[in-house]
């Protein structure tokens, strides 16, 4: 069975690696690629910080200004998120069940909106609205990092979307989801997305993904690695 990985690194060699020892032919070819932003300039010391992705919890661990924030309370939106804010040196972390919804019951059940203010590390694109979720909470969203587009399909990829020898393709986020039709539409190989079973992370990511026709989405029951990589087959969850 030959799989694509579409996911950004440095997440993509470890997933491929994984799969790999299970048996599996991948092809890794992410669709995007993460820049972190420059710290901002004048921030005010948060009273905590949310987190939507591991990318926002590596770009505030990075920022010179965190080292005093680092007994402050993280909201990370899932187990893998947190995990990485841990190793960024936050002690205080909250978890929610992975989307962005549930971060946002987490954090208006959580914290107490007189503290003072509440960081957003955000995405530069970025499909939900953290603070229009928290109305009683003043939120203040940073541009943590962008995930800038490639700009073609990996060749690999398109021959292998041309011979129909591609069998899966996984997808973690919306963003890359689109990007993932727009280029192979530009490509000439978008008819070609139908014979690959499309496994996405959650309902959000497959949406672009209902413009291919005949496309075969299958998306994971819970928003996160295991869930995903259980469509291909259960088995590999136990590992993630």
């Amino acid at each position: 069975m030959r799989l694509l990985v579409t996911r950004p690194e440095p997440e993509a060699n470890p997933l491929a690696a994984r799969l790999r020892a299970n048996g599996y032919d991948v092809l890794v070819a992410p669709l995007t690629r993460i820049v972190l932003a420059a710290e901002p300039a004048g921030l005010p010391k948060p009273a905590a910080i949310a987190v939507t992705s591991r990318n926002g919890a590596r770009s505030v661990a990075s920022w010179s200004a965190a080292t005093s924030w680092k007994g402050a309370t993280i909201y990370a939106v899932g187990a893998a998120t947190a995990a990485e804010a841990r190793m960024g040196g936050f002690s205080d972390v909250r978890t929610a069940s992975g989307d962005v919804e549930a971060l946002a019951d987490l954090i208006g059940r959580d914290f107490d909106p007189t503290a003072g203010p509440l960081l957003y590390a955000a995405a530069r694109d970025r499909s939900a609205d953290l603070a229009a979720l928290l109305p009683d909470v003043r939120v203040v969203t940073v541009e943590a990092y962008a995930a800038e587009a490639v700009p073609r399909l990996n060749p690999e990829v398109v021959e292998a979307l041309r011979d129909g020898t591609l069998d899966g393709v996984l997808l973690f986020s919306s963003r890359a989801a689109q990007i993932l039709v727009d280029l192979a539409t530009a490509t000439g190989v978008r008819e070609a997305l139908a014979k690959p079973a499309m496994y996405a992370l959650s309902k959000q990511v497959a949406q672009p993904l209902r413009a291919v026709s005949g496309a075969r989405v299958l998306v994971a029951a819970h928003p996160n690695e295991g869930s995903l990589l259980a469509l291909v087959n259960p088995a590999l969850a136990q590992s993630s």
